[in-house]
């Protein structure tokens, strides 16, 4: 589902690529000054000697930041190809500009590598995970129980705990009229029961669930989960489930 969401945006850029910079003035009203306003917050003494641009698009901001800072050493990325061959002819025959074209969530620079990072109309296509990871790579996650988010999966509500870049921990709250019917998942599941009573079916597996029970599914693999009696579980899912950050 990430591939085909990816694939879309770099297919949806492609398609417009042509046509990008009149849309995007009619899309959005005040555009330039909005570009402009991003320098404001900026100090008019720093002067980056490296700068990284988050989804160059065909280069509105890129210009920008080439006038702003034209000594500077600049990286630009963006995901699709056609709007980068549009910005390199809009910024053509400048030896201070390095292109990458690639998925802002897969790029891996060492540390310390931009004094200035900027970004414009990009990091809103990154889902709600993506955007911690982002701004708080390699930063330890903490979610208070009363900050949680809740959700909903197949009737059963939930609070989304922590969600880190490989994993992600949630608190079912399984009421009586609550049955998860049989489905699977790629994602590996582990679970600790806190409260109630539970019937849990996987392959051969059929057991009966109480507080301070264990169990590990393997992605994959179809299992059904029956609520005997109300109470809690921590699920954990590695990788991070997709329909659960939505």
């Amino acid at each position: 589902m990430e591939e085909e969401l990816l694939s879309s945006v770099e297919q949806f850029y492609n398609t417009v690529s042509e046509d990008y910079n009149k849309l995007i003035h009619r899309a959005v009203p005040r555009y330039p000054e909005m570009l402009w306003a991003i320098f404001q917050y900026i100090p008019k003494d720093f002067k980056p000697k490296r700068i990284l641009e988050l989804g160059c698009g065909t280069g509105n901001l890129s210009e920008l930041i080439v006038k702003t800072y034209p000594n500077a050493e600049k990286v630009l990325v963006d995901i699709s190809e056609k709007v980068i061959s549009q910005c390199k002819s809009r910024l053509e025959n400048n030896d201070r500009i390095e292109y990458c074209q690639a998925d802002i969530n897969e790029l891996d620079f060492p540390a310390d590598s931009f004094d200035l990072i900027v970004s414009s109309i990009t990091i809103h296509h990154l889902k709600h995970h993506e955007k911690e990871l982002l701004f708080n790579e390699d930063v330890t996650m903490i979610v208070k129980s009363k900050d949680a988010k809740q959700g909903k999966f197949k009737g059963v509500s939930f609070d989304m705990l922590a969600v880190g870049e490989k994993s992600m921990v949630s608190r079912m709250n399984y009421t009586a009229d609550n049955f998860v019917p049989f489905h699977q998942h790629p994602q590996e599941q582990s679970g600790y029961v806190i409260s109630g009573k539970y019937r849990l079916k996987s392959g051969d597996v059929d057991e009966i669930l109480k507080t301070g029970d264990t169990y590990s599914i393997p992605g994959n693999t179809q299992h059904s989960f029956e609520v005997i009696e109300a109470g809690q579980v921590i699920d954990f899912f590695s990788p991070p489930r997709e329909d659960y950050l939505v």
